[in-house]
């Protein structure tokens, strides 16, 4: 059975320059839902873990002028915010998107690309395992001269709008999208594309299907 999209919900910090930050959880989200968190920062900052999240990894590009880390977390009775801090000031923009989910090992395969100026976002090659699978993609720039445009790819839906991290010279930002139920095997390269040739990065993820008998838990959850 196909994973489900359940919501999702970005949480924009630009101009402020700061290392607390509140992140808003996404509306419609139930407990035992998968919750994948990206955070994209200005510079080298990676946050705090908070308890409960698990990071999956860090990645920094463009000489570390921005570094994305990827957290996931099952839902389980959270209030509406989390309160995030980071070692020192920065810059970020957070998608939390949330997807409905029975398997207590989730993730099948992964990927993240750095890319230097280009208006294609060229992104990671996934190796899908099994039909009824998810993939996230979170596309973005950063150090630019203004703001961009960013395009999911090609058959993929857009989670939620941009999320910035701007302030009156640099500006970032990334895009999250999603395909249900890709084909298996390879994906090839995932690329979405952006209105200005700048250095820019991609990140996918795909989530395992569920288990078969996922259907009633479906009905019995919505």
């Amino acid at each position: 059975m196909s994973v489900q999209f359940r919501a999702a919900k970005k949480t924009s910090y630009s101009g402020l320059n700061t290392s607390s930050f509140t992140i808003t959880k996404p509306v419609g989200t139930l407990d035992g839902d998968l919750m994948i968190l990206y955070w994209s920062a200005q510079n080298t900052v990676v946050p705090n873990t908070l308890s409960g999240w698990t990071l999956l990894r860090s990645d920094s590009y463009d000489t570390a002028a921005e570094t994305n880390s990827v957290y996931y977390k099952v839902a389980s009775g959270e209030g509406a915010t989390w309160a995030w801090t980071t070692p020192s000031g920065t810059r970020a923009a957070v998608t939390v998107v949330s997807l409905f989910n029975e398997n207590a090992s989730p993730i099948d395969a992964q990927g993240f690309q750095g890319n230097a100026a280009s208006t294609t976002i060229t992104g990671p090659t996934l190796t899908i395992a099994e039909a009824g699978e998810v993939i996230l993609w979170f596309g973005g720039y950063g150090a630019s001269t203004a703001a961009r445009v960013v395009t999911q790819p090609a058959g993929y839906t857009v989670a939620d709008a941009l999320a910035t991290a701007d302030n009156s010279t640099v500006f970032a930002g990334h895009l999250a999208a999603y395909l249900l139920n890709p084909s298996t095997g390879s994906t090839g390269a995932i690329n979405g594309s952006m209105t200005h040739g700048d250095p820019n990065y991609a990140f996918a993820i795909s989530i395992k299907a569920l288990p078969a008998n996922a259907y009633q838990l479906l009905l019995a959850s919505m």
